[in-house]
């Protein structure tokens, strides 16, 4: 059996969902509607799916196959056996509604016999065809070859697979070819190179003794007195805490830059600051970087 694409229509899920309204959408999961339908609580508590495409322009939604039905699997078991579960669905659990629907029409597709082909006046471009032990349709595009094989799609009696869906003979894997034997190659022998004779070595020239050379009595050298370097005055650090509104928190300024803040742990230290706050907004006090807590730690004041 076939069905005919819908016109002007997308292919995509109806998802009954608890809790949820019911949506559909389409097959690649980019777009998605709420379906307004009236159907019965326990498919969506249970969950609910069927395959439906939708004509949003012309508000047509067309349910095509059955996949779960209250929180069951039955996308196992024959075609023939999903349609009249989708049947027993569209008459006995989903209520018209024209008032919620606002002229959406919901309907059940209507699959037709392969042989009825050869009475088409005009051939469509793509069909869904569908056999009993199919797990799952085909989408075939329409040609003369097409035609053809979706004939072959009917199982006449007697037969569990239609002869398109025949598992073809098993091809014998032809036997490996044997590889030829290398020809080993004897190694060119290279002629050695005539002996050249070896030169002749001439008798050295006697050395004559140079004459004896007085030293020079050794230069007193002074020794160079190295200029001291000048001393790096370091630059003055400026280090303030101002109080935050909440309890020992202070932000820390660093010769005039906001570098962040700082928590005070000592109940001493604690009580000194806060008796200096009474008296200046800016208290002067020496820090510590504390890598641990990634801030800044006060030691004491100034």
């Amino acid at each position: 059996m076939f069905l005919n694409e819908l016109d002007g229509g997308r292919v995509g899920f109806l998802v009954m969902s608890p809790k949820s309204p019911v949506v559909w959408m389409d097959d690649r999961g980019k777009t998605a509607y709420i379906i307004p339908m009236r159907i019965k609580s326990s498919l969506c508590e249970n969950g609910s799916i069927a395959i439906a495409s939708l004509n949003k322009t012309e508000g047509v939604l067309r349910i095509e196959d059955m996949k779960v039905i209250g929180g069951k699997d039955i996308r196992e078991i024959s075609f023939s056996k999903r349609w009249e579960q989708l049947l027993e669905f569209y008459r006995n659990s989903y209520v018209f509604d024209s008032t919620l629907q606002r002229g959406l029409l919901i309907e059940p597709a209507v699959y037709k016999p392969i042989d009825s082909i050869q009475s088409w006046v005009t051939i469509p471009d793509y069909i869904f065809a569908q056999n009993d032990t199919m797990p799952r349709r085909l989408r075939i595009k329409l040609t003369e070859k097409s035609l053809d094989f979706s004939k072959n799609l009917l199982v006449e009696p007697g037969q569990t697979q239609s002869p398109a869906m025949q598992p073809k003979p098993t091809v014998q894997p032809r036997p490996p070819v044997q590889p030829r034997p290398t020809v080993q190659v004897k190694p060119t022998v290279q002629a050695s190179p005539p002996v050249q004779p070896k030169p002749t070595v001439q008798p050295r020239p006697t050395v004559q003794p140079r004459p004896t050379v007085q030293a020079s009595p050794p230069v007193q050298v002074k020794p160079t007195v190295q200029a001291r370097p000048p001393v790096q005055l370091k630059p003055t650090v400026k280090t303030v805490a101002i109080p935050e509104d909440f309890p020992d928190t202070y932000t820390i300024v660093i010769n005039g830059e906001k570098r962040g803040y700082a928590a005070v742990q000592d109940i001493e230290l604690s009580r000194k600051l806060r008796n200096a706050a009474k008296e200046s907004k800016e208290i002067p006090v020496k820090v510590e970087w504390n890598q641990e807590f990634t801030s800044y730690e006060i030691l004491s004041l100034v």
